[in-house]
Formats: C-alpha cells, structure tokens, sequence
C-alpha cells in the first residue's frame, strides 16, 4: 500500500511468525533473508543488481509473544539484523535508509522500545542511517480492535491502508518526498 501510494518500486519478503530472534515460534527471518525465496533455497537475492532508496522492516513482535524473551538479546540481534542489511548493499553508491516501523499487528507494541535502541546503536556505530516510525498506541488500538486483521492477526488490506495513513507522512519525510502531492 505503501510503496503504491509512494510510486515506488516495492519487493516484499514476508514470513509469517518469523522474528528477530530464535526465541519467537517461527525461526529466525535472517535465515530466509538472503533467498529469492526464502524456504525454497535455490537463488540467492543479488544486491548488487538493484539498490532501494529505503529498506522498510516490520519485524520484532513475535519474538515479544514469547515470556522467556531476552530483551537485551533481542536488541543485539535486531542490530545485527540492521548490520546485515547495511552490508548487504555495502558497494552501492548510495546506501538505502533503513527505516524500523513499529505497528504491532496482533503482537503488539513491546518490541518497540528495543528497536529504537537497536536503531539509535547502529546509528552510534556506523554513523546513521537508521530511522523509527512508530504507530501510536490509540493507532495500535483502533487497528486491532476489530476490522484491520486479517488471517493470524497479520493486518488486512485495509489493515495496512490505515497503517499506511498513518506512517506515510513520517516514512516519506525520511525519503525526502512530499507526502501531499503524492
């Protein structure tokens, strides 16, 4: 919805109940990440045929449905996960902003706080290049309230048109594109 709105080129690599961390129910997303498709394996992505002006991540809720989770763990691996990203376009002219969105889904709105410190590391570290968009908390409650959830709780179409409505002024400001002519 997003990337529609924005007239932008959109790849989408989705994995429903995959985390951060290897403590959510899932797995790991970093394990399919490389793939062009991410269970079956066969062709790995190649980051140098094509660089984004952005890497948009909606991750880290799942790893949160889990009591036993780490807090500080999740935050390293969410860096190293911004780390990864970051090196995966490493020989690209300009590098793609990596923008963190929190906005719950059905999980909700834990993980947050630690993806912003993981953000606010790597941009201590490797000398910026990472963003938060958040979804407020009255946002997150209108969302799952009823209406927006779609199969496991994951957001419905109309789920992340809302979510879009939301957090596509923030996203473009980053991108330097005017959401109002948009």
């Amino acid at each position: 919805m997003l990337a529609r709105r924005l007239d932008a080129e959109c790849v989408v690599e989705a994995v429903s109940g995959y985390g951060v961390t290897d403590q959510g129910w899932g797995g790991e997303v970093q394990s399919v990440l490389d793939w062009t498709l991410g269970f079956a394996r066969e062709h790995r992505w190649n980051y140098s045929a094509w660089t984004p002006d952005a890497v948009i991540l909606l991750i880290g809720p799942n790893d949160f449905t889990n009591p036993e989770l780490n807090a500080s763990h999740f935050r390293k691996r969410y860096f190293q996960l911004l780390v990864d990203v970051r090196g995966n376009y490493g020989g690209a002219a300009v590098l793609p902003k990596l923008i963190n969105v929190c906005a719950g889904s059905i999980n909700g709105m834990d993980a947050c706080l630690e993806i912003e410190a993981a953000g606010n590391l790597f941009n201590q570290t490797w000398g910026g290049g990472s963003y938060h968009v958040e979804a407020s908390q009255e946002v997150w409650d209108r969302l799952n309230g009823g209406g927006y959830n779609g199969c496991d709780g994951h957001y419905s179409a109309v789920g992340h048109e809302a979510l879009t409505h939301h957090l596509g002024p923030q996203i473009s400001a980053i991108l330097g594109w005017d959401w109002r002519t948009l």
